[in-house]
């Protein structure tokens, strides 16, 4: 194969300075505008349920997830008309900079919503989901979060707070309460069990494929056996010896 014929070039040095900064902004920028990152939903159902993922995984009362304190958010969304539940345009940016310009209200909606949300990684495979919520309790459930983040990292503009146990490990569940017009209204719970590392956050996001392959493949359950009956033996009835008949000898007792 013959030499290429590209002339030999010494790379110039110091000509553009690497700004980490003006790259977190641009792969932030490209994750919002390519639909990429966490695509697996969190939600609640209106039955008080926690699913993830698009086939509605159910979530247990002891399944627990690590909170990522960089990837809280705050937006707004807009939801088709007439509650059919289409989602007819979003806006979302991270809750350390400023929302994103809105553009105009999409047609056949009912406006602008604001919204905040979290990322969290389940303990147990390493799947990340976002949980994004519209409600007064869903807002009050993330707010709740970032209150005991706060409490727990200190002043977190400080990057060395970020250092020790500043990620939250969380349960899911609800609580409700009876609407007069629309029945019982069921909201968010998010309870920290306790803390972690944002190392062992970063470990947990790198090896959940691994994780989640050594997961065990769910068993259907065995098919219960039908009782066995045991057919009941009659009891000969005892007959009761006849008026005036002295019993025989022997059978008094």
């Amino acid at each position: 194969m013959p030499a290429s014929t590209l002339p030999v070039t010494t790379p110039a040095r110091n000509v553009v300075s690497f700004d980490r900064a003006r790259l977190k902004v641009a792969l932030r920028r490209l994750q919002r505008e390519s639909g990429a990152g966490m695509s697996n939903f969190l939600k609640m159902e209106k039955s008080g349920e926690w699913v993830y993922g698009v086939d509605a995984e159910p979530v247990s009362d002891e399944d627990e997830f690590l909170i990522d304190p960089r990837a809280f958010q705050h937006g707004y969304i807009a939801w088709e008309a007439n509650n059919v539940g289409n989602k007819l345009g979003e806006v979302m940016g991270p809750l350390d900079e400023e929302i994103p310009e809105l553009g105009p209200v999409p047609d056949g909606s009912n406006g602008w919503q604001f919204q905040l949300g979290l990322g969290l990684v389940m303990r147990a495979n390493g799947t990340p989901v976002v949980f994004r919520s519209t409600s007064v309790g869903g807002k009050r459930a993330i707010g709740n979060v970032g209150q005991e983040l706060w409490v727990q990292a200190g002043d977190i503009s400080d990057a060395e707070a970020l250092d020790g146990a500043c990620v939250p490990v969380v349960r899911l569940s609800s609580d409700s309460y009876m609407h007069r017009k629309y029945g019982r209204i069921f909201n968010p719970v998010i309870t920290v069990v306790e803390w972690t590392t944002l190392d062992a956050l970063d470990w947990l996001l790198a090896n959940g494929a691994s994780l989640a392959a050594q997961q065990p493949e769910p068993q259907p359950a065995p098919a219960k056996k039908a009782p066995l009956r045991v057919p009941k033996v009659p009891t000969p009835p005892v007959k009761a010896p006849a008026k005036g008949v002295p019993p025989k000898p022997g059978k008094a007792r």
